[in-house]
């Protein structure tokens, strides 16, 4: 919480002034009562702003944030003693009376200052506080967005180095064999970098952009193990209106070649899409042996998800593998 006033603070205590007084004033005979109304407008100003600065700006900053609430309690109780005895003391001046001084001789006096400092201040210090409140949920909003969009950034620059390394190896040997389909696999290759940096400040894309991108990559991985891996992907209606993180599609399908072995069967991908996920289902064939995690696959996907919704990622494992990957509604 702030411990001074901010322009929109200024703001409505300006406002609040701007109504206070002229309501303050209404209550005289201007023509008798004038020099008085004015005096007593002074006195109800100044006590009032000292009083809300004093709770709102030094008191609730102090111990609010640590739960000192007696000491809070106990220190705002007393300044409305004080600056309602003041206060009064100030309204009897200003009214003539020479004899103010007997009112201390009334038991009931201090109760008196705490209901005159309380009726005076007590909506300034409530409009103030909740403001200071909302300010300070809007703050932390904001807060856990930039988090969350600082972890997004994080977790999707976290690209398995090999990827570059194998698609590298297997141009230099295309060359060779093939100079044409080198050409077009650098294409693919291409345009799958350029969707990365493209979507790289992006937490989610349009459906559609990601089936494109998953195309390349299936593109390349065709032509880099041949027929061992087949994907089929089903017709789909055009979802103009559902959106998914970018290279979640990818990272599914990146899953299938890191932990599948098409040496004893082929391995065929389907890729289904409903109204709700996108559904990539294999079969199985382990491989025997097994390279080490990077700690970047599925993992990073459900991480990355768990910050953009509410919807899990749905893996199954039985006579097949599969992977749902959930859909984001585009709000409109």
């Amino acid at each position: 919480m702030h411990t001074k006033p901010s322009s929109s603070d200024w703001y409505i205590i300006g406002l609040f002034f701007l109504i206070a007084i002229p309501v303050t004033f209404s209550g005289y005979d201007y023509a008798t009562e004038l020099n008085e109304a004015i005096l007593d407008t002074i006195v109800y100003t100044v006590f009032t702003f000292v009083v809300s600065y004093i709770i709102v700006y030094i008191f609730f900053p102090r111990y609010f944030p640590d739960r000192q609430i007696l000491r809070l309690f106990f220190y705002t109780l007393l300044l409305m003693v004080v600056a309602g005895t003041l206060e009064i003391i100030g309204y009897q001046m200003a009214d003539g009376n020479k004899q103010w001084y007997r009112l201390f001789r009334n038991y009931n006096f201090p109760f008196w200052a705490i209901s005159s400092s309380a009726q005076n201040a007590g909506i300034m210090v409530g409009i103030l506080l909740g403001k200071k409140f909302y300010d300070a949920q809007i703050e932390i909003q904001k807060r856990e967005k930039e988090k969350k969009e600082s972890e997004l950034r994080l977790l999707k620059s976290q690209v398995d180095p090999h990827f570059l390394f194998n698609n590298l190896n297997t141009v230099d040997s295309l060359i060779d064999k093939d100079p044409k389909i080198a050409k077009q696999y650098i294409n693919h290759l291409s345009q799958l970098y350029r969707y990365l940096i493209q979507t790289k400040d992006d937490e989610v894309v349009p459906l559609v952009e990601e089936i494109e991108f998953a195309k390349n990559y299936i593109f390349l991985i065709e032509k880099r193990f041949g027929s061992a891996y087949q994907f089929r992907l089903a017709d789909y209606q055009d979802r103009d209106d559902m959106l998914i993180p970018p290279g979640a599609i990818q990272t599914a399908l990146e899953n299938v070649v890191k932990h599948n072995s098409a040496q004893a069967e082929q391995i065929v991908t389907d890729i289904s899409i409903d109204k709700d996920y996108i559904t990539i289902r294999n079969n199985i064939v382990e491989k025997e042996k097994r390279n080490p995690s990077t700690g970047t696959g599925l993992s990073n996907l459900m991480k990355r998800y768990s910050l953009l919704t509410d919807k899990e990622i749905k893996i199954t494992k039985e006579e097949d593998f599969s992977i749902e990957l959930p859909l984001i509604k585009m709000l409109t």
